[in-house]
C-alpha cells in the first residue's frame, strides 16, 4: 500500500544539483511514497504555494518567505565557469579574466542570475567578448554544444556538478570566487504528513545540514 504523495516543485539548479543524486536513493528505500517532481523557479513556487499546490519547494532562499513556510539551507553554491573536459584552459589553474576575454562564450538567457553576473563580468572589459549565436534555456542543447565546441559558459556549480563528477564537463580554477546564494528547501511550518516529512528528513540527512529554521520563516510574502 502507498504511504502518501509529496508534490514537489524544484529550480533547474535544485533538480541538477541534489534531486538527481539523492531522488534515486531516497526512491529505493521508501518505494510506498510517490514523488511528483515538476520544474519551476522561485516565483513559479511562490505562485504554486499560494495556490496550494505543493508540499515542498527547492529554491534559492527568497527576499521573503511565504506565511506558515521556513527556508532551511541545504546546499551551498557557487558561479563557475564551465566547459569541455578537453577545453584548452580546463587544466590550468589561477584563471583570471584576462585569461578569459579572448574565448567565445555561450551565454545564458537574458534576464537569468547567471547572465546577470556575466555581464557584470565583462562590463569593463578592454575587448569586446565573442559569443556564440545560440541561447537556450534547454539543458541537453547546452551540454551538447560545451562539448563540441570551445566555449565557455557561466552557471551555478548545482546545474553541472553531475556531470563534473562524470567527466563530461569541467570547470576552471579561477582565482577569485563566484558567489552565490545556496540552495534549500522551502515546507510548511504546520506537521507534515508521513510522505512530505520523511522525503524532507531525508534530504536533510543527505546534504548533512542541521534541520534548523532560517531567518524569516513565517514572514508574510508580500
Amino acid at each position: 500500500l502507498g504511504q502518501g504523495v509529496v508534490r514537489l516543485i524544484a529550480s533547474t539548479s535544485g533538480i541538477n544539483g541534489l534531486l538527481v543524486r539523492a531522488l534515486p536513493e531516497f526512491n529505493r528505500a521508501n518505494r510506498a511514497i510517490q514523488v511528483q517532481v515538476r520544474e519551476g523557479e522561485r516565483d513559479d513556487q511562490m505562485l504554486a504555494i499560494a495556490r496550494g499546490e505543493i508540499d515542498l519547494g527547492l529554491c534559492r532562499q527568497p527576499p521573503v518567505v511565504p506565511e506558515g513556510w521556513a527556508f532551511h539551507t541545504l546546499l551551498e553554491d557557487r558561479f563557475v565557469v564551465a566547459c569541455a573536459a578537453d577545453h584548452p584552459l580546463a587544466r590550468r589553474r589561477n584563471l583570471d579574466l584576462t585569461d578569459l576575454a579572448g574565448q567565445t562564450w555561450l551565454p545564458s538567457p537574458a534576464g537569468s542570475a547567471a547572465r546577470v553576473y556575466f555581464d557584470a563580468m565583462f562590463a569593463t572589459a578592454a575587448e569586446e567578448v565573442r559569443i556564440c549565436q545560440v541561447i537556450t534555456r534547454t539543458l541537453a542543447l547546452t551540454w551538447v554544444l560545451l562539448r563540441r565546441q570551445p566555449l565557455l559558459t557561466v552557471v551555478p556549480y548545482c546545474v553541472v556538478a553531475h556531470l563534473v563528477d562524470i567527466g563530461e564537463l569541467a570547470v576552471l580554477k579561477m582565482r577569485d570566487a563566484m558567489p552565490l546564494e545556496p540552495i534549500g528547501l522551502m515546507s510548511a511550518i504546520e506537521p507534515a504528513g508521513i510522505a512530505t516529512g520523511r522525503l524532507t528528513e531525508f534530504l536533510v540527512q543527505f546534504t548533512g545540514k542541521p534541520r534548523t529554521r532560517d531567518r524569516g520563516a513565517g514572514k508574510p510574502h508580500r
